[in-house]
């Protein structure tokens, strides 16, 4: 932590295992961040935290700093509601960490939509299916509901309601789903289902789970358009990432029946790749420049209302 008496001008609050990856491998990757971010002309300091789970912790903290906090922010939308509240009486930037608007891949996706590679969007499905509740131990916090708020839809399948809403343009006309805790003793989802309509008209489906036995993920976002579709697949059985592709019937698109592009992140998804670099990095400027990021407080309490409306 630098030098204490400095004004606090950024809090960045992730969960006991997202810091770990910062922090937790030693000084290096946090030497990493603070190289990135220096301001010689600034005497402030940017704290590293925990995801407190206290609201009124977090409320003091907007009122002193800018603030970044690891998704899903809070456990229910009335609480996310009660920081965007605070963050605009005091007038302080704070956002969470959708990182994957970072990830090229997603960048590549939003760009062909809105190049009109696929025309007009009619039907969008995301699946967030990964390793059991056994492989990452059912008595940790993420499966207790009073702690967390939820559980696939809560931690992980959030990042799909996002990147749906941030891909199309299109905030979600209504949701329903169904959920279900099938193999472990816990009192949060294991497995969930959604199904939406976006404003643009386009429906869709995303389907999220706590369900391979033997590998990480099975995570899939897949666009379609009346021109075209694409999908990106995060993970395949080979172990190949982030692998595109586009079919679409319109020029220059169409000299190809697929077209097919790998999209990897650098240095890998998460905090210690370039993406994570770049995301804390460009909040920080955007916040000491009063100046739009890529996403904000109101994302986070967007998405957290498709999750209830699931539930």
């Amino acid at each position: 932590m630098p030098t204490a008496g400095l004004k606090l001008l950024h809090t960045v609050l992730l969960c006991p295992t997202s810091l770990s990856v910062v922090l937790g491998r030693g000084l290096p990757m946090a030497h990493r961040y603070m190289q990135r971010l220096k301001r010689p002309s600034r005497r402030g300091r940017l704290a590293w935290g925990w995801s407190v789970r206290k609201m009124g912790k977090r409320r003091s903290l907007l009122q002193r700093s800018s603030t970044l906090v690891e998704k899903p922010v809070a456990r229910t939308a009335k609480e996310i509601a009660a920081i965007e509240t605070c963050a605009q009486v005091h007038g302080t930037p704070w956002s969470t960490c959708f990182l994957n608007r970072y990830h090229p891949a997603v960048l590549q996706m939003r760009d062909w939509i809105g190049q009109g590679a696929i025309g007009p969007l009619v039907s969008v499905e995301g699946r967030m299916v990964t390793s059991t509740v056994a492989q990452r131990n059912p008595r940790h916090w993420l499966f207790d509901r009073a702690q967390s708020g939820g559980g696939i839809l809560h931690w992980l399948a959030i990042h799909t309601v996002d990147l749906i809403r941030y891909i199309s343009g299109y905030e979600y006309d209504c949701v329903s789903g169904q959920v279900a805790t099938l193999v472990e003793d816990i009192d949060v989802e294991e497995i969930a289902t959604a199904t939406f309509r976006l404003s643009g008209g386009a429906i869709g489906h995303i389907h999220a789970a706590y369900a391979l036995p033997r590998r990480y993920g099975d995570i899939q976002l897949i666009a379609r358009g009346q021109r075209g579709d694409i999908t990106w697949q995060s993970w395949d059985y080979a172990g190949r990432q982030d692998q595109l592709a586009l079919q679409s019937d319109v020029e220059p698109w169409s000299q190809s029946i697929y077209l097919q592009k790998s999209c990897p992140a650098p240095g890998g998804v998460g905090y210690g790749g370039q993406m994570g670099l770049d995301f804390l990095s460009d909040f920080i400027r955007a916040a000491e420049e009063k100046k739009p990021f890529v996403c904000t407080g109101l994302d986070a309490l967007r998405s957290m209302q498709f999750v209830e409306g699931v539930y």
